[in-house]
């Protein structure tokens, strides 16, 4: 049996033991690993602060975007809405213009975003007549807008002014017929920020627009406090994770503020919303770890769920009672969620099965009746599980379109495998990693033809190379130092997408040490004081505890993480990835 991709050690000849014995076993092989011996290049990478940020005004047309917005709030007249995307990206990104613009203005913004069930994603023209009925003339998009042709056209009818911030790619030369267009992926932007996130620009706007403000001296003709943009950071980071864009650059000098911000945040519903989802409510720490798997998928869940007004309300609210009635139907959607989920799930994998089993196809396609909400998370556990792009796509029996999510797998391109079927697809957008599409179900076949053949033409030029690149190696023999790894953990964080936990071998653990805990997580206590823990990782031991090899002994590879709980910090080790023990080498 084989158990997952290759191991290649990120870098494979080895640091000194002199290099290691200054810098410290564990961040010496780090360092090494990622070719951060020098110190020139230590302080590059690692060390940003606010003053390496470039300037918002790189961001081409950003100037005439903000300049356009602080018109508007220097005339009462003119009412504002943000129309946002209904995900956490869009989400976040809304709540913090709509926030920033309050603080500066007499009037209340109107916030908008589309129902992921019923409108879908994208700048609906009837949105927007809605909004011009309402008084609005000028509205600001977050996380969407890059392909909003008709939408501009009806804003121009209406006499509604649209600036539009995505950070989507242009998908066509054609762009919507506005002067105001903000995406570092626009083909004429040379700002060279390409992985801002939809909330990220979001901040961009705001930091440009108080550099507007403060040259036409509105806060002190106003007599307003300017605002500090530190403390819209929480509200960053929530969106600039849960889109899962790379974590280097301004990202991660705002996500490691951010992060900082999130820990003491004074917002009521996102206070309400941590004391739910941490394990311990009160810590003075948040990694971007617990923000991608126990903050925002919460908040997430109420969209796919087709309740999007409350996450937008929670991140706004500052009720403290209403706060916590919003924090509790969060997370009993979640719980709704994770229930529907599962049934979806099950039949998805069921049909994945199938697919391989008949005529193994590179990408897996699957539909059904399923509920649109939770058609993404049911996509990204099929690459889990069978480590291919998956597609998965809501077939309602008396409707005549298709609608679906795509995730991918490196080095496959999701939206660039679109690309080459957009004349049969109804709309469609998306990253990398993961997409939208929509099209009609006469081309359910045709598409399911053209994405198989496609995506083998391109694994011939491009062969999968799958492994996983770990950094070192943990020797228990060596006393593994709390103060080390808090070290680690500065120099290092945040984690993520583009910047990668710091991964460490651990050789021949017994398996008769592994007890297994609810919910399918496992423990492995490898002395008094030192222990492993994997959350969902039963079905990885079963397999090796079953394996036709009956090796006794087994290898990990491991996060060093410190557990903190009632002021007492231990060290914790979490179980990435599995395999039976063996010799090793570099390309094992």
């Amino acid at each position: 049996m084989i158990f997952g991709p290759k191991w290649i050690l990120r870098r494979p000849e080895a640091a000194s033991s002199v290099f290691c014995e200054t810098e410290g076993e564990i961040i010496g092989q780090w360092l090494w690993s990622r070719g951060l011996e020098d110190t020139r290049q230590r302080k590059s990478k690692l060390e940003g602060s606010f003053s390496d940020i470039r300037s918002p005004f790189n961001f081409l047309n950003m100037r005439a975007s903000a300049e356009r917005l602080a018109d508007a709030l220097e005339n009462p007249e003119e009412k504002i809405a943000i129309y946002s995307d209904y995900d956490m990206d869009g989400m976040s990104g809304l709540a913090i213009l709509k926030t920033f613009l309050e603080s500066l203005s007499p009037n209340p913004i109107r916030g908008y975003y589309p129902n992921r069930l019923e409108e879908g994603y994208g700048v609906h023209p009837s949105a927007l007549e809605e909004l011009g009925k309402e008084g609005i003339r000028v509205v600001v998009t977050v996380d969407t807008g890059i392909t909003a042709l008709a939408a501009a056209e009806k804003a121009r009818e209406l006499g509604i002014v649209l600036i539009i911030t995505d950070h989507h790619k242009q998908v066509s030369d054609k762009l919507p017929d506005t002067p105001f267009i903000v995406n570092p992926n626009q083909k004429m932007d040379t700002s060279g920020m390409p992985y801002i996130s939809g909330a990220g620009m979001a901040f961009f706007v705001c930091m440009a627009l108080r550099t507007v403000l403060r040259e036409r001296r509105f806060f002190e003709n106003k007599k307003l406090t300017e605002p500090r943009l530190v403390d819209w950071l929480d509200l960053f980071v929530l969106g600039t994770i849960a889109d899962v864009v790379d974590l280097v650059g301004e990202n991660r000098i705002l996500v490691k503020a951010g992060l900082e911000t999130l820990a003491r945040t004074q917002r009521p519903g996102l206070r309400a919303l941590l004391n739910r989802c941490l394990r311990d409510p009160h810590t003075t720490e948040i990694s971007a770890r617990d923000v991608a798997f126990s903050v925002t998928p919460k908040l997430n869940a109420a969209s796919r769920m087709g309740h999007a007004h409350l996450s937008a309300s929670l991140l706004v609210e500052n009720s403290v009672p209403e706060s916590e009635v919003l924090a509790d139907q969060i997370m009993a959607l979640n719980a709704e969620r994770s229930r529907v989920q599962e049934e979806v799930l099950q039949l998805a994998l069921s049909d994945a099965r199938r697919q391989i089993a008949e005529f193994d196809p590179p990408v897996l396609v699957t539909f059904g009746p399923w509920h649109e909400g939770i058609l993404g998370v049911v996509a990204a556990r099929l690459v889990e599980e069978f480590n291919r792009a998956a597609i998965v796509l809501n077939q309602k029996a008396n409707e005549e379109t298709l609608r679906g999510s795509m995730r991918g797998k490196l080095p496959l391109s999701c939206v660039r495998l679109l690309d080459q079927v957009s004349d049969i697809l109804l709309s469609y957008g998306g990253h990398t990693q993961a997409a939208g599409l929509k099209l009609h179900k006469n081309h359910l076949g045709d598409f399911c033809r053209r994405i198989w053949q496609n995506s083998k033409e391109f694994f011939l030029k491009n062969p999968q190379n799958d492994e996983v690149l770990f950094d070192g190696f943990l020797d228990l023999n060596k006393n593994l130092k709390i103060e080390e790894i808090e070290q680690l953990h500065q120099i290092g964080s945040p984690w993520g997408q583009g910047n990668p936990d710091a991964l460490f071998l651990l050789k021949d653990i017994p398996l008769s040490s592994v007890q297994r805990l609810k919910e399918n997580h496992v423990r492995c206590q490898l002395s008094d004081t030192l222990g492993i823990i994997g959350f969902s990782k039963f079905k990885e031991i079963e397999a090796l505890q079953n394996s036709a090899s009956k090796n006794p002994n087994f290898d990990a590879l491991l996060t060093l993480e410190i557990n903190r709980f009632r002021n007492k910090k231990s060290v914790q080790l979490n179980l990435r990835h599995v395999r039976p023990s063996e010799n090793f080498n570099s390309g094992s």
